[in-house]
């Protein structure tokens, strides 16, 4: 009798072994997409400040116009890097701690 109930807590205990490493691989996963995610909205907001950018000298004159828009998108743009590098940085984190 003693077998058989050493069997059904090792069995419990493989069963919970099992769950845990797949829900270790599907937070894996999760973080993966969501860098991917993330990198490629980056490189969609890349690209419509480049458009917004050769639209604005190709189409205003005025050098002040020109100047001071290009400081506006200059601003997005490192505001954009601070907050892509502060996720990055809360990510990594995360998995530091996870493990």
């Amino acid at each position: 009798m003693e077998k058989n109930n050493n069997w059904k807590q090792i069995s419990s205990e493989i069963n919970d072994l099992k769950n845990k490493i797949k829900e270790k691989v599907s937070e894996e996963d999760t973080v993966s997409d969501l860098i991917e995610s993330l990198d490629a909205t980056v490189q969609n907001a890349t690209q419509v400040l480049k458009s917004i950018t050769n639209n604005i000298h190709a189409t205003i004159t005025d050098e002040d116009i020109k100047n001071e828009t290009k400081d506006v998108i200059s601003k997005i743009n490192h505001e954009l890097k601070d907050i892509v590098n502060q996720i990055g940085e809360k990510v990594n984190l995360s998995n530091i701690e996870e493990e």
